[in-house]
């Protein structure tokens, strides 16, 4: 259990500090959030979602997470967030409390991958060749995977800041 709850208290790290969904955790890392209460690392409400303080998460994320476990971790939660964010659509009332729900986990998670420095960088396509290619710290596929999912749950949190929440200034960091 301890590598679950150690993998948890990383991905929490990486997202807001309040109103976390749990569903944003594998079923064994959600096995674990209990362990993590007992020790006071974080709290879960009536509603189900987790919180963790600011001070915890930095220490966490700056001092227990090794560099070569942040990609993974970023990819990870990446997939999960697009994938949730997917569901939502300006257009559609029903769909937003997705956004509620999973956008301001979106702008932290894309924050936190920019300041790691684990964002692949896209490079051009040399002249005559057909697209470019994308270089980071996962390799080849991995790279465009994530990119492609922090890019897509980007837009969908850009779009729920801009369209439904009115909050321009949150939509332009999540365009950026």
């Amino acid at each position: 259990h301890a590598e679950d709850a150690g993998q948890a208290l990383r991905k929490l790290a990486l997202l807001d500090t309040e109103a976390i969904p749990l569903d944003l955790l594998c079923a064994d890392e959600k096995k674990t959030v209990l362990l993590l209460q007992e020790h006071s690392l974080v709290t879960v409400d009536d509603m189900g979602c987790a919180a963790i303080h600011a001070v915890i998460q930095l220490a966490v994320r700056d001092w227990l997470t090794p560099k070569a476990q942040r990609p993974v971790l970023v990819a990870a939660l990446a997939a999960v967030l697009s994938s949730k964010m997917l569901k939502f659509h300006p257009d559609k009332t029903a769909t937003h409390f997705i956004g509620r729900r999973y956008a301001r986990h979106a702008g932290a998670v894309a924050a936190r991958a920019r300041k790691w420095g684990v964002l692949p960088v896209a490079r051009p396509g040399v002249a005559g060749g057909s697209g470019g290619g994308v270089v980071g710290q996962g390799g080849g596929g991995a790279d465009r995977a994530m990119l492609d999912n922090i890019a897509a749950m980007c837009q969908k949190a850009g779009f729920f800041f801009d369209e439904v929440s009115v909050q321009p200034r949150e939509a332009l960091c999540m365009h950026e």
